[in-house]
């Protein structure tokens, strides 16, 4: 299911949800949701025209699918009301809901006002959100992985979309660097060591769990020290096909769900497609 809108991140959204649906054998459903705060603002009249201006938007994005050439069957929606309230409520039946982001910058911390980051918090499913990137080669795919029960769902995710795509899959657990004070050297060596140990058995028994799906993988193997896991991940998703996340839900004061600070600031800074999944997603 892909969110359908007339920006240039909903059309690149658009293009990666009909190659996911032919890679997997998925039917593709394009759906798009007229806010009912315009239709409110706007009258009968004007509420009219958003219609046949929705409906001239899904029939310009299933020509633009049809223009790939890709074994997809297709079908429209047009709906009405909170355009992520309804993609959250529809995602129940989905195996993937696809939004665009314009979200490219640097930003680290609480921010509001993005709707793909309520959507990736809220879905009940695993949610892919993709960025205008450029056209640069892309290969793989990758996953940032912490041993939780998300980062266990997101690796059977990871697993089964390279193994449909024939991709290389690659596992990155993100060390990050947190200086103790008054730490001597030899302390902090011997802290880093047992890091690095941690994290090098963590990641083979993420290369078995992978392998258990799907034997034939190519798998590699990555340790990377930062001052950020977000930074680790928005890094290796300038030159994967696709970046993978397992994040874990946080609920706000104001009781609505959103994601884990890690998870928050990777979507912030994307640089190519990412998916977040969560320990309950099927």
């Amino acid at each position: 299911m892909v969110g359908v809108d007339s920006s240039g991140p909903g059309r690149a959204a658009l293009a990666f949800a009909a190659r996911q649906a032919a890679a997997t054998g998925c039917r593709l459903e394009l759906v798009h949701v007229i806010d009912f705060e315009a239709e409110a603002v706007l009258g009968a009249r004007g509420a009219d025209a958003l219609r046949r201006s929705g409906l001239q938007l899904l029939e310009a994005a299933e020509g633009q699918v049809r223009a790939l050439d890709l074994p997809v069957p297709v079908r429209t929606r047009l709906g009405s009301g909170n355009p992520m309230w309804e993609l959250v409520a529809a995602s129940v039946g989905a195996e993937l809901v696809v939004v665009g982001t314009h979200k490219t910058g640097f930003i680290r911390g609480r921010v509001f006002g993005s709707r793909s980051l309520f959507l990736a918090a809220a879905a009940r499913c695993p949610v892919a959100v993709v960025p205008l990137s450029d056209a640069a080669p892309r290969r793989g795919i990758t996953i940032g992985f912490d041993a939780s029960p998300a980062s266990f769902a997101a690796l059977r995710f990871a697993a089964a979309t390279a193994l449909a795509t024939c991709a290389e899959l690659t596992i990155i657990r993100a060390l990050v660097s947190a200086g103790h004070h008054g730490e001597s050297d030899a302390v902090r060596q011997h802290r880093e060591q047992v890091q690095q140990r941690t994290a090098a058995a963590m990641l083979l028994v993420a290369e078995s769990a992978a392998r258990e799906s799907a034997k034939e993988l190519a798998i590699r193997t990555r340790i990377v020290r930062s001052s950020s896991a977000a930074e680790v991940l928005v890094g290796a998703s300038a030159h994967a096909e696709l970046l993978v996340l397992g994040a874990g839900r946080e609920q706000e004061k104001t009781h609505y769900p959103a994601l884990s600070p890690t998870g928050h600031d990777m979507l912030m800074n994307l640089l190519g497609p990412a998916v977040i999944v969560h320990s309950a997603d099927r």
